[in-house]
């Protein structure tokens, strides 16, 4: 019985990692139900059935999906939003966008669903060393390592952010935000700047670590 009931939550935990990616392309695309079991190749109602939970997906259903979606089934199935996003070698780059390689980043549902329209980017190790010398304990790792960010327009709450200062691109740990200035640690300093003086790149989203021979979890896939 017991063995029954874990089957069953099991099956029931892929059909909602499923429908939550279906959710999402049909939300990034605005396409409709209907519009995508079309595109699919699927009948409507068996796909509307899928969808409303009263259905359980087929291997072949899944591959069909997984095909569309140009991802694996395992990568459909599991619980993480995959995004394949740009990979700059430099905030330079991140900054001016430039054309550049792309790499699929692997998300927890929840974390994304907020930022479902945003524009996700990562930087390599060594992107730069222009910083505001910060103390904050993240800064080390976003320079010396892989990240992630989403591009902003404006800087409206606390965080890292990759902004245009004084003519450079650099990280900034913003401790305060008015509708004038922000706070920020410059020089080991708190520092208050004029809000117009800095363009607003991107905020810090977390750090990315690729897939590697002894990497279990896969956070990061070079494409």
């Amino acid at each position: 019985m017991e063995s029954s009931k874990s089957v069953l939550n099991q099956e029931v935990t892929i059909l909602d990692n499923v429908i939550n990616k279906l959710q999402v392309y049909m939300d990034q695309s605005k396409e409709t139900l209907y519009g995508l079991a079309s595109t699919m190749g699927f009948a409507y109602q068996p796909f509307y059935r899928l969808i409303t939970k009263k259905h359980l997906p087929t291997l072949n259903s899944l591959s069909v999906i997984a095909a569309h979606f140009n991802c694996s089934v395992s990568e459909l199935i599991h619980e993480d939003v995959f995004v394949d996003v740009d990979c700059f070698s430099s905030f330079d780059d991140a900054a001016s966008a430039i054309k550049t390689s792309k790499i699929r980043i692997y998300i927890p549902y929840n974390q994304f669903l907020p930022l479902i329209h945003s524009n996700f980017f990562t930087t390599k190790a060594g992107a730069s060393d222009q910083t505001g010398k910060q103390k904050n304990t993240e800064m080390p790792s976003i320079i010396n390592g892989n990240a992630i960010f989403y591009r902003v327009d404006n800087i409206n709450i606390d965080g890292v952010f990759l902004v245009n200062y004084n003519s450079k691109n650099i990280l900034l740990e913003v401790l305060s935000v008015s509708s004038k200035y922000i706070v920020t640690i410059l020089d080991g300093k708190e520092t208050k700047i004029d809000i117009t003086s800095i363009k607003s790149v991107a905020q810090f989203f977390s750090g990315l670590t690729l897939i590697n021979a002894n990497q279990p979890i896969i956070v990061g896939v070079t494409k």
